[in-house]
């Protein structure tokens, strides 16, 4: 696998597009490049919920945090590599007694499993600089 940078959530919020608005994680990194993913809503509310705490009733990422908490499996980050047709690959891996797995899945199935798991999430860094904006710039558009 090609070269990770390690990144945050940054943010995740509605913006609004020439098709209207859309949920985004904003990943971010220790050069404040920011990473937009473009999401849907139950995937940005459960990512929310991730980085704020639960709610009442357990979401389907709480289900599968308790299942490998029983189970004695700790994710151990999660991984966006790619980017095809305009969708971002990403990989969540997973130790389950020494044995490291990756999964293939949804970029923001990853990002919501890592939050609650208070796992690192990275990114490639091919990403990162075709697609990432600087934090400045992504500011300074937001006052305008």
């Amino acid at each position: 696998m090609e070269d990770l940078v390690e990144t945050k959530v940054f943010d995740v919020a509605i913006v609004s597009t020439e098709a209207g608005n859309a949920p985004v994680v904003f990943l971010i990194d220790k050069e404040d490049r920011v990473l937009p993913i473009f999401i849907d809503e139950q995937q940005a509310f459960s990512i929310k919920v991730g980085l704020e705490g639960n709610l009442q009733v357990p979401m389907t990422h709480d289900l599968l945090m308790d299942i490998f908490n029983e189970l004695n499996v700790k994710v151990l980050g999660a991984k966006i590599y790619d980017l095809i047709e305009n969708r971002y690959c990403a990989k969540i891996s997973l130790d389950f007694k020494g044995e490291v797995k990756d999964f293939e899945c949804r970029s923001s199935d990853a990002i919501a499993l890592a939050v609650r798991a208070q796992s690192p999430i990275f990114a490639s860094n091919k990403i990162m600089n075709e697609m990432s904006i600087m934090k400045k710039d992504l500011l300074e558009g937001k006052s305008e």
